[in-house]
């Protein structure tokens, strides 16, 4: 419950209360996990209908293989006017494998989902761009070599890596749109109509 510290003046009703148990360390980014708890595959939310002013949900979606139910359920939680606060991976590597069925989701995937739900979308703002991805991409390429491959990078190719890291910075530096090529996630704000 990392959002716990920020929320102590709300009544914090957390539904993220599973415990987990890693069980492969090579699966995705080093993490496979199995549940030591309830699981809840119906997507229900044990609440009365319109009860939330808020409801945050970060980095969720990519876990649950049916995020359009989640979503309803949310919706049916929140009271009219209330907010949802969504963040999300537009492009992730495996991770919480075997609980992870998505990869990401495209904005579209809110303006649709969202709408069809008579939520309005108050702020939509995607996190990094498409060379800050490939520069924390290039910061776990040894470590995917080693972990993945047999071949073994040479201090020249360490070296080259290196090099692309920087022109990738400066493209960064110089950026004018290649979040809309590729990006890590998204951050949305949407209200309940009503």
């Amino acid at each position: 419950m990392p959002y716990k510290d920020y929320c102590s003046h709300l009544i914090y009703t957390p539904t993220d209360n599973q415990s987990f148990e890693e069980v492969d360390s090579n699966a995705g980014l080093g993490q496979s996990w199995e549940y030591k708890g309830v699981k809840n595959e119906s997507y229900y939310l044990p609440f009365s209908d319109s009860c939330f002013d808020n409801v945050l949900c970060t980095e969720v979606l990519e876990h649950t293989s049916n995020p359009i139910l989640l979503l309803n359920e949310i919706h049916r939680v929140l009271k009219k006017g209330g907010k949802l606060i969504l963040t999300a991976p537009f492009n992730s590597l495996t991770h919480f494998s075997p609980h992870y069925y998505y990869s990401g989701f495209h904005s579209n995937f809110y303006l649709e989902i969202l709408e069809e739900l008579d939520m309005k979308i108050v702020e939509l703002k995607t996190n990094g761009d498409y060379f800050t991805y490939f520069i924390q991409e290039s910061n776990r390429l040894e470590s995917v070599f080693n972990n993945h491959s047999s071949y073994k990078l040479s201090w020249l190719e360490k070296l080259l890596i290196k090099k692309i890291r920087g022109i990738l910075l400066n493209g960064h530096k110089k950026n004018n749109s290649s979040e809309k090529l590729l990006h890590f996630g998204s951050f949305v704000l949407g209200v309940k109509n009503g």
